[in-house]
């Protein structure tokens, strides 16, 4: 859920880890972004507002909004101020803990999951072995450069690719002037959309066969 999240709001590790129960709007498919969490110092602290200085409201899909429904089924009892997402302590999500724990270890092993199905589809296309193994190798070792930001410029680069404006997606990712969108993503308007795309379905293909 963590890897749709933050794929589906383009949000920051900080507002992600940030998010809180009463945050979630099923009803309204919509996700609050307000109070991001950071860890200072082996603590975690949660900041007053934003980077962008404002908080924001962000529409998710289906898929994101299943999860979400299905995780907050999981926790009938929680309180609207607890953290949407609890870490192995039963507090807040640490991310440094769980890049090394959880999300490198998954995208290491969905890469080979994925690099599997994907060498066998080339070969049925009429690519040796040999060519067909390498071109899979390659592109499973792009998955495995993934990082959470990644995952933030990806959002950009579909919001654009779906036809949204600068301003929307200024809105979305929280930025605090429209100029900051073009400055930090317009390269990704140039092909990269599509790469993007394949990118994120790569990664859903290879934990659905899990």
């Amino acid at each position: 859920m963590i890897f749709e999240l933050l794929l589906g709001t383009g949000g920051r590790r900080s507002e992600v880890a940030g998010i809180r129960i009463g945050d979630v709007d099923l009803a309204g498919n919509r996700v609050w972004i307000r109070q991001p969490v950071v860890e200072v110092e082996g603590r975690l602290v949660r900041n007053a507002v934003p980077k962008g200085g404002r908080s924001r409201a962000v529409i998710v899909g289906p898929q994101l909004a299943g999860l979400l429904k299905e995780h907050l089924d999981g926790r009938p009892s929680a309180a609207e101020d607890e953290a949407l997402i609890m870490g192995e302590r039963g507090e807040g999500l640490r991310w440094n803990n769980y890049l090394e724990r959880r999300f490198r270890p998954a995208l290491a092993s969905a890469s080979i999951r994925w690099a599997a199905t994907e060498r066998r589809r080339l070969m049925e296309e009429g690519l040796s072995r040999a060519d067909a193994t390498a071109r899979a190798t390659t592109e499973a070792a792009k998955l495995r450069r993934l990082t959470p930001h990644h995952l933030r410029h990806t959002s950009a680069a579909l919001l654009w690719a779906a036809g949204a404006t600068d301003i929307e997606v200024q809105i979305i990712l929280g930025h605090a002037d429209v100029e900051t969108s073009r400055r930090l993503y317009s390269h990704l308007l140039v092909g990269a959309a599509d790469n993007a795309a394949a990118r994120v379905e790569q990664l859903r293909a290879a934990r659905r066969s899990a």
